[in-house]
């Protein structure tokens, strides 16, 4: 089969460092433009891409000529010709297969200049074939790395967050005894004042005996002293007698002092408990702060991942030139792989893949420096460009009788050896 316009025959004169050349490119595979470096090879693509890509590709004479000319002819019925003068002057003519006569702006509708020059492409950076690529399918992942990045970000300060909080959990200590739940030092607190209350009684019982004991012997003192006042003195002797016994009794009562000792280690327990249980429950809340921040940073993960997987089934549902290709993390790759990992056939194929998206009616490529490919990957490429109805015109340093022809000072030195394959 063939998909766009292809050119089938090419006359140059004086353009560059080529005088005269004449060739007839396979129609669909792979013409290579062999010769060593400065007899005109490139000239010859040169030639092209200024015929048929319009002033930004405007060539110059050959040194002594006064004018020169290219002449193309294409698949599609049009002929095309540029003039070029000795004086900088170049003029365009253009015919299609009626007879009328166009311009660029006709050519425009099957010649690339992506085609034109392919090998910008292959040369360009991984980020600007992945540009150029998103442009060609008409996708836009701009607001999908935007939020990947932002995402990022936030994943990135939660992290540090993260770690600050997982290093202040782990800098608490922890009483693996104590646990996590208080004592309750109320009720032996009430203990405590009940003791303290009983050893004052106590102790005002002592006193009260005391003070009987005391006026008892003031009693019998007043009783040797005053005869007279015997009777009373025997009353109030009495009345402090019983006031003694009643106090004794009270003394009695009142039992032994309480050992506040015993409470009070009690209580010290349980304060040293409920401090070690507050330190539990310090690192529990720290750790519990950390464990929140692995869960968030976790879904700042998940969320990054959604978002590259809608970018990448948006990629699966556009229209990409070949099976395989792709943009990942804002880079052109195949299979998964970048560019950089590429067979020198791989790029090939991808490169021309792409110009054809570019635009499906140019039929054809031309590719400079192709010497850096092995015949291996030229017979490789050569046969998928005939499965495709694709032509790619190349030139490379060199003769080892792969070339379609040569250039030897500007001009066709002869056809390839015969008994080496041919890549068309």
């Amino acid at each position: 089969m063939q998909n766009g316009v292809t050119i089938t025959s090419l006359d140059i004169e004086n353009v560059k460092r080529v005088k005269a050349v004449k060739l007839t490119p396979t129609e669909t595979g792979l013409t290579l433009i062999g010769g060593d470096n400065g007899q005109g090879k490139t000239s010859v693509l040169d030639a092209i891409m200024g015929a048929l890509g319009g002033d930004t590709y405007k060539q110059s004479v050959h040194d002594g000529a006064e004018r020169g000319t290219v002449q193309v002819e294409l698949s599609n019925g049009v002929s095309v010709k540029r003039v070029y003068t000795a004086a900088g002057g170049s003029r365009l003519e253009v015919t299609d297969s009626t007879g009328k006569r166009g311009g660029q702006t006709l050519l425009q509708a099957f010649v690339s200049p992506f085609a034109l020059d392919i090998t910008t492409f292959m040369d360009a950076t991984d980020k600007k074939k992945a540009e150029i690529l998103l442009q060609v399918i008409g996708v836009n992942p701009q607001p999908f790395e935007e939020r990947i990045k932002t995402l990022e970000n936030d994943r990135l300060l939660k992290g540090r967050e993260q770690n600050r909080a997982k290093g202040h959990a782990e800098s608490l200590p922890y009483w693996e005894d104590a646990g996590d739940e208080k004592l309750d030092g109320n009720a032996i607190s009430s203990q405590m004042t009940e003791a303290l209350s009983h050893n004052a009684r106590v102790r005002q019982a002592a006193t009260d005996v005391d003070a009987a004991k005391d006026r008892v012997e003031l009693a019998e003192i007043r009783v040797k002293e005053a005869e007279k006042a015997l009777a009373d003195a025997k009353e109030k002797h009495e009345a402090a007698k019983r006031a003694y016994a009643d106090s004794q009794e009270k003394a009695a009562s009142a039992g032994q002092p309480v050992d506040t000792q015993a409470i009070s280690a009690k209580l010290q327990q349980v304060t040293e408990h409920n401090e070690r249980v507050s330190q539990n429950l310090a690192r529990k809340a720290a750790q519990d702060a950390y464990e929140a921040l692995a869960d968030e940073y976790r879904e700042l993960t998940r969320e990054i991942e959604q978002t590259r997987e809608e970018l990448r089934a948006l990629l699966e549902g556009a229209p990409l030139p070949y099976p395989g290709l792709s943009v990942e993390g804002g880079v052109l790759t195949y299979n998964g792989r970048p560019w950089s990992q590429l067979s020198e056939s791989e790029k090939l194929i991808l490169a021309t893949a792409v110009s054809r998206a570019v635009l499906p009616e140019c039929g054809f490529v031309l590719i400079d420096g192709m010497e850096r490919m092995d015949r291996k990957t030229l017979a490789t490429f050569a046969a998928w460009l005939g499965t495709q109805g694709l032509q790619a015109i190349g030139t490379r340093v060199g003769d080892d009788g792969g070339n379609t022809i040569i250039i030897e000072d500007g001009m066709v030195a002869g056809a390839a050896v015969e008994e080496e394959p041919n890549f068309g």
